[in-house]
Order: structure tokens, then C-alpha cells, then sequence
């Protein structure tokens, strides 16, 4: 009779334990992947930031990078140029 009881209650007692743990447990890894994903997204964000500021100080202390992103991205030119636009091969 003691017997047919710990066959009964362990296996009970583990499944009533398993119902209680694994929702936490789950939960857990969902946040552990969360936070890994947010970390990267931090680093990506940080990268991001270091480049922007580069070209932030370029643009403040390099002439030539001026000049440059003038021409390139605003299309100034200088008094007597001509801009001259090459089309692709169709």
C-alpha cells in the first residue's frame, strides 16, 4: 500500500511542480532573448552614433569634406563649372 502511494504522489508531485516551474522557466528564456536582442540593437545604435559623429566633426573642421558633401549631396558648384551627368547604357 505505501508503495502504490510514492508510485501515485512522486509522479503527481512532479507534474504539479512542472506546471508550476515551467511557465517561469519559459518566461525567463523569453526575456534572456529579449535582452540579447535589445544588447544588439544597442550596439548597432552605438556604431550608428560613432559614424554620425565622425562625419559630424569632418563636417565642422574638414574643408575639403565640406566641399565635397556640398557637391555630392547638394550640387553646388563652383562660379564658371558645368556639371555634366553620365547616363547608364540601356
Amino acid at each position: 500500500m505505501v508503495k502504490v502511494k510514492k508510485i501515485i504522489v512522486f509522479p503527481a508531485a512532479a507534474i504539479f511542480l512542472l506546471f508550476i516551474f515551467f511557465p517561469a522557466f519559459s518566461k525567463i528564456q523569453e526575456i534572456k532573448q529579449e535582452t540579447r536582442e535589445l544588447n544588439e540593437r544597442i550596439e548597432n545604435i552605438k556604431k550608428e552614433n560613432s559614424l554620425l559623429e565622425e562625419e559630424a566633426k569632418k563636417l565642422t573642421s574638414d574643408d575639403f569634406y565640406i566641399e565635397k558633401v556640398a557637391r555630392e549631396k547638394m550640387g553646388i558648384t563652383k562660379k564658371g563649372e558645368t556639371i555634366y551627368k553620365v547616363l547608364p547604357e540601356d
